[in-house]
């Protein structure tokens, strides 16, 4: 699996206090639906000061702008959105400042500012392919930031490269009920062992602001409730309100939605990061297709047409040699049938 690196590029601190960010996953996978495309949401927060110049989201695959997505106009737009994607309680405003949006608490005390980017505009986001994959710098000079106020952005990415974080297993013997498919999920953040590029690995380590640090990490998977979960990292499970994400996913959601949680965070007064952030992540689907009902009646067709041949052979003064004909068509048809859903993996 390859990984995904976050950082933070610009000028080095005066001060040699650390500036912690958060960020936020969520991935949006269709599991019932193979033909649907996921989508990856990258949210960050982090405090602006003038010496940073850029984030730089690192990505194991060749993407182009057309994959990419703003999504802080869209949390923005409805109230019950933007406490659905916080799940807090917030208000916001548009400022005079173009794309910026000021998000405050039950108190009316500023909680940060949520900027409007536009993949398009390579003064908001410039598209690298490099190191093989991409890197999605955000840039943040002449943005008229204000030093010490925290800016958030969101972006979403979605292709059909997503699917290789994705790894799929069929499972499905001969006389199983029903078929069997199990999906592993194996996320890795700035883990050095997962990149196996040098050059990646020396430009994350030799970032030119180390004192920018991440302090948490959520990450959300988004699946139909009818899929079971299992994880050896702690979660947390909570339903989705399909009439307030449909506008965020833009789409109709006609399933229950299922959004499993995995968090991790520095502790209070801790002055270390969280230099990495896994997860790794199986769930389980189980169903009866219209392929194995067929199999079934195949298979009892084939016993039945052996039992009826096996008793005519025995007490019938047929010709013999007909019989046995008969039994060896019956048994190579058989035979193909069996091998063809060998291959298609059905048995």
């Amino acid at each position: 699996m390859a990984g995904f690196g976050i950082w933070c590029e610009g000028d080095k601190l005066v001060s040699g206090t650390l500036s912690p960010y958060d960020i936020h996953f969520n991935l949006w996978l269709d599991y019932c639906n193979k033909k649907s495309v996921p989508m990856l949401d990258i949210g960050i927060k982090i405090n602006y000061v003038e010496t940073l110049h850029q984030i730089c989201i690192y990505l194991p695959y060749l993407i182009s702008v057309n994959d990419i997505k703003d999504l802080g106009k869209i949390i923005v737009s409805d109230k019950k959105i933007l406490d659905s994607v916080f799940n807090e309680s917030y208000t916001y405003q548009e400022l005079h400042e173009s794309k910026n949006y000021l998000v405050k608490d039950k108190s009316e005390k500023e909680q940060f500012i949520v900027y409007a980017l536009d993949p398009n505009e390579k003064s908001d986001i410039l598209v690298e392919h490099c190191l093989k994959g991409t890197v999605v710098a955000i840039n943040l000079q002449n943005r008229g930031f204000v030093n010490n106020r925290n800016y958030y952005f969101r972006l979403r990415f979605t292709g059909e490269w997503l699917n290789k974080i994705i790894e799929r297993k069929s499972k499905n013997l001969l006389f199983d009920s029903v078929s069997t498919e199990n999906t592993f999920i194996d996320f890795r953040l700035n883990n050095w062992r997962s990149f196996d590029n040098p050059s990646l690995v020396q430009r994350l380590q030799q970032k030119s602001i180390p004192q920018y640090c991440i302090s948490k990490v959520n990450f959300f998977l988004m699946t139909n409730g009818e899929i079971d979960v299992y994880s050896l990292n702690p979660k947390s499970e909570r339903k989705l309100e399909n009439d307030i994400w449909k506008d965020y996913i833009g789409k109709k959601i006609d399933n229950v939605i299922i959004a499993t949680q995995w968090q991790e965070k520095k502790k209070e007064g801790d002055n270390s990061c969280i230099e990495s952030f896994n997860v790794y992540a199986r769930f389980r689907k189980q169903w009866c297709t219209i392929s194995q009902i067929l199999k079934y009646i195949m298979i009892f067709s084939v016993i039945n047409v052996l039992y009826s041949l096996l008793y005519n052979l025995l007490f019938s003064d047929s010709n013999i040699i007909m019989h046995y004909m008969r039994i060896l068509f019956f048994i190579v048809i058989a035979g193909v049938y069996f091998i063809s859903l060998k291959i298609k993996g059905d048995c």
